[in-house]
């Protein structure tokens, strides 16, 4: 048996779509930036993806953009807001100013750093409370006048807390009225979180978001990011493609595929997420249960596909190389830094020792995870610690 527990990595691609994506391939092709009839078809296709993308979050077609997924959106909204700020001046002479959760994606942490390394921006890094959450009144007391972009990640993908960024749009639209103010604008990282949240641009005062398809069952290498501004430079820049906004040929049958996906997702959500609280209920009562492990951030709101676990005097390497000798596939912590020998900065970030982040282990389930692999799981894992500690 293959059990297979980093799905917060990267998720199976749904195998209910791949019918209607292999029948979209026999059937069109072309470059959707083509003139000719072939092309136009392809570009049809785009433009209604683009207007369900949409409708799903609430907002128009022509702020969705197509790119390869979150990193490529998070370096564009980071680099493309500051180079658009210092080339025009919005912001006058200063330096633009960004405020960065510092338990964010690797993405926005180097990006962030970049920027403030090459003197293009001044950073400041915001840190979590002992609970893992920020305090929005934190944030806001954080805004300068040069301040251009606020960026807070919806669910953390080590620990899968769950911020509260709609509270956090509400005060920072309270603060912008008291100022009569544009800037500085919220971004998040929605990639964790839109399985099991419904998000809603208007309604929830977001005003930029970026996501990758492969977290969710859809294929590597699709990605979205939806900003209600346009001062943001390129990344990509080349062919004009996404309204100027990125360069380069659209993967239009991934993006088909990362659409359907999406409206399955959103017809099922409820349902799903009382299946997956229920899945995950099953899995952290059996660690509970093997002494010296412990649920990190148990008591904070937190995504039901994600666990973080500890198991006291064994080192994580050690256990993710005995776990995955018996092909049992789990994470320490996330897969984008995964091959770093440093700890954690999102675990040191959220004041958790230095003794224990050494200790951790990322558990993250999907609906496909059967309770007889989460069983069985438990019981290789009881063993594993048992026999490790009594050498």
């Amino acid at each position: 048996m293959t059990i297979y527990l980093d799905n917060a990595g990267t998720k199976k691609p749904d195998e209910k779509i791949a019918g209607d994506y292999l029948n979209l391939i026999k059937k069109s092709y072309g470059n959707s930036s083509s003139l000719h009839s072939h092309g136009r078809e392809m570009s049809k296709i785009l433009e209604n993806c683009r207007e369900k993308i949409a409708c799903l979050f609430s907002v128009e077609p022509d702020i969705v953009y197509f790119n390869s997924g979150a990193s490529e959106g998070n370096n564009t909204i980071l680099k493309g807001m500051v180079d658009y700020a210092l080339f025009y001046k919005t912001i006058g002479k200063k330096l633009p100013h960004l405020i960065i959760s510092s338990i964010e994606h690797p993405s926005i942490i180097e990006s962030a750093k970049i920027l403030h390394n090459h003197k293009r921006a001044e950073v400041t890094f915001i840190h979590p409370e002992k609970d893992g959450l920020f305090k929005p009144e934190k944030i806001i007391d954080s805004i300068k006048a040069e301040t251009i972009l606020i960026s807070v990640g919806f669910v953390n993908n080590e620990t899968g807390v769950v911020q509260d960024v709609k509270k956090i749009g509400r005060e920072l639209k309270k603060y912008k009225s008291s100022i009569g103010a544009k800037y500085p604008y919220l971004h998040t990282d929605i990639t964790q979180a839109i399985e099991y949240n419904t998000i809603n641009l208007e309604r929830d005062l977001i005003d930029i978001v970026t996501f990758s398809g492969h977290k969710f069952g859809s294929l590597p290498g699709t990605g979205v990011l939806i900003s209600k501004t346009d001062k943001f430079f390129p990344l990509i820049s080349g062919g004009g493609q996404e309204m100027d906004k990125r360069s380069g040929t659209v993967d239009v049958y991934g993006i088909y595929y990362l659409v359907k996906v999406l409206e399955n997702i959103a017809q099922k959500r409820i349902k799903n997420t009382k299946i997956l609280q229920h899945k995950k209920g099953k899995l952290e009562q059996g660690i509970e249960k093997i002494e010296g492990a412990k649920i990190l951030f148990k008591n904070s709101p937190r995504s039901p596909h994600i666990s973080l676990i500890a198991l006291k005097n064994i080192e994580h390497q050690n256990l993710f190389v005995i776990l995955d000798k018996q092909k049992i596939s789990v994470s320490i912590g996330s897969a984008c830094a995964s091959k770093s020998q440093k700890i954690s900065y999102v675990l040191k970030n959220m004041q958790v020792d230095a003794k224990t982040i050494r200790e951790t282990l990322r558990i993250s389930i999907a609906l496909a995870t059967s309770n007889n692999e989460i069983e069985a799981f438990l019981k290789i894992l009881a063993k594993i610690y048992a026999d490790y500690q009594g050498r």
